[in-house]
C-alpha cells in the first residue's frame, strides 16, 4: 500500500432532480480526523450521512468542506411563495389609513416585494431526503480526487521516510558494532593506569573484576541496541507492506526509538558512540517531522 499524506483538495459535482451540487474539500494536518462541514439549509439535514462518508475514506487529517447548491429555472419558478392574503390585508390596511389621512393611494406592484413575509421561498422544493443520491455523488467525486492527491503527495513521503530509515538502521549497526568494545577499552585503560600507579592487582584480581563487571552494568547497552534495531525493522515494515493507514503506528515507533537512543547516550561513556546517537537523533528527528504528514 502506499502511503498517504494528510493534505489535499477536492472537488465534485453531480446534477439531478432539477439540482447542480458541489462539494469542495481541503485537508490538512491533525493528529485524529476532524471535520467540518458548511452546507446550505436545504441540505443540513444530510450533514451526519456526508460525514460518515468522509469517515469512511480518511482516517487522519483536518477536513473543511462546502456544499454548494443551485437550482434549475423551474424548481426556482417552483419555489416562490406568495401569500395572498396578507397582500390583501396589506393593502387594505393601506387604503384605510390612506383614506383617513387623505392620501394618494396609488399602490404599486413593487410595493408588494416590501411587504414583510408577502413574497417568500418555499425550501421543500429542494427536501435533503430527495437529494441525497445527488449528494452522495458530488462527495464521492470530491473524496475520490482528494485522496488520488494524498495519494501522490504521499509517495514522495514514501521515499524520504525510507531513505531516513535507511540512514538510522546504519547508524545503529555502528552503535552495535561499537557496543563490545567499549568494555574491552574501559579494562585496558584500568589496567594501564594500574600499571601506572604500580599498584599489585592482577587481572584476575576480585577487586579489578567487581569494577569492570560494575562498570559494564551501567555501560551495557546491547539490549537497547536490539530494540532499536526491532523498532526500525517494524517501521520499514510498515511502509512497504500494511494495507492500513500508517501515520500513527510510526508516531508511535519514532517515540519508542527516541526512548532507546536517549538511554544509549545516557549510557554510554564513548564518544564514538555519542557522535552516532546525535546523527541518529537528527535524522530521527526529520523522520518524525514527516510522519506528521502522514495519514
Amino acid at each position: 500500500m502506499t502511503i498517504r499524506s494528510m493534505t489535499g483538495f477536492g472537488r465534485g459535482s453531480a446534477q439531478g432532480r432539477g439540482v447542480q451540487i458541489t462539494v469542495e474539500l481541503n485537508s490538512v494536518n491533525r493528529r485524529q480526523l476532524e471535520i467540518r462541514l458548511t452546507l446550505p439549509r436545504p441540505l443540513a439535514p444530510l450533514e451526519p450521512f456526508l460525514i460518515r462518508m468522509i469517515q469512511r475514506a480518511l482516517s487522519r487529517g483536518q477536513i473543511s468542506g462546502t456544499v454548494s447548491l443551485s437550482l434549475s429555472d423551474r424548481l426556482r419558478q417552483k419555489g416562490v411563495r406568495v401569500d395572498r392574503p396578507l397582500a390583501r390585508a396589506y393593502i387594505q390596511a393601506l387604503r384605510e389609513i390612506s383614506r383617513e389621512l387623505r392620501l394618494e393611494n396609488r399602490f404599486e406592484a413593487d410595493l408588494l416585494t416590501r411587504l414583510p413575509e408577502v413574497l417568500g421561498w418555499n425550501e421543500e422544493v429542494a427536501r435533503a431526503e430527495a437529494l441525497q443520491s445527488v449528494s452522495a455523488r458530488a462527495m464521492g467525486a470530491a473524496l475520490q480526487q482528494l485522496v488520488a492527491m494524498r495519494k501522490k503527495e504521499g509517495q514522495i513521503l514514501q521515499r524520504d521516510l525510507a531513505e531516513r530509515l535507511k540512514a538510522m538502521t546504519a547508524l545503529q549497526q555502528k552503535i552495535a558494532r561499537r557496543a563490545p568494545r567499549i568494555l574491552r577499552r574501559h579494562r585496558a585503560l584500568l589496567l594501564a593506569r594500574l600499571k601506572r600507579a604500580r599498584l599489585p592487582l592482577r587481572p584476575e584480581d576480585p577487586a579489578l573484576l567487581q569494577e569492570i563487571a560494575a562498570f559494564a552494568e551501567r555501560c551495557e547497552i546491547s539490549e537497547e541496541t536490539v530494540r532499536l534495531h526491532s523498532h526500525l525493522q517494524q517501521a520499514a515494515r510498515l511502509l512497504t507492506e500494511s494495507r492500513e493507514p500508517v501515520g500513527r503506528p510510526l508516531d508511535f515507533l519514532a517515540q519508542e526509538m527516541l526512548r532507546e537512543i536517549n538511554t544509549i547516550g545516557s549510557k554510554a561513556s564513548d564518544l564514538a558512540v555519542v557522535r552516532q546517537v546525535v546523527a541518529f537523533k537528527t535524522e530521527l528527528e526529520r523522520f518524525r517531522e514527516q510522519v506528521q504528514n502522514v495519514e
